[in-house]
């Protein structure tokens, strides 16, 4: 599976690159839009056939001592102990590193940000 999700990550935004320079922006919305409504219906079509062949998924167990809290306050309390707990944390530089690494160099967007200014000059 890890291999998989790299070699889709790696030639995902090299096929939408290709298709947005050689085709049209257009062409590879429809491009990326049908692949998305394709991918739902078989994965949902997958979640399905596993959910009816191992009956155990569909039975919930719930521990006796467990109580559901849904005070508004007391969630918002429990965000804000959980944000100050990570900024106090040892490895809270690498974890915003790598979250600041995704959303510029291997986010997709640049990919298709790249393709709109290179043609506008």
């Amino acid at each position: 599976m890890r291999s998989i999700d790299l070699t889709t990550n790696v030639l995902a935004p090299v096929v939408v690159g290709q298709i947005l320079t050689f085709a049209s922006p257009f062409a590879g919305t429809v491009f990326i839009g049908t692949w998305n409504i394709l991918s739902l219906v078989i994965e949902y079509y997958l979640l399905n056939l596993i959910y009816a062949n191992v009956p155990e998924l569909s039975q919930k167990e719930v521990p006796v001592d467990a109580v559901e809290d849904v005070r508004p306050l007391w969630n918002i309390w429990v965000t804000f102990d959980a944000w100050k707990l990570y900024f106090h944390h040892s490895i809270r530089y690498a974890g915003m590193g790598l979250a600041l690494l995704y959303m510029t160099v291997m986010g997709f967007d640049s990919i298709t940000f790249g393709i709109y200014s290179f043609n506008d000059n």
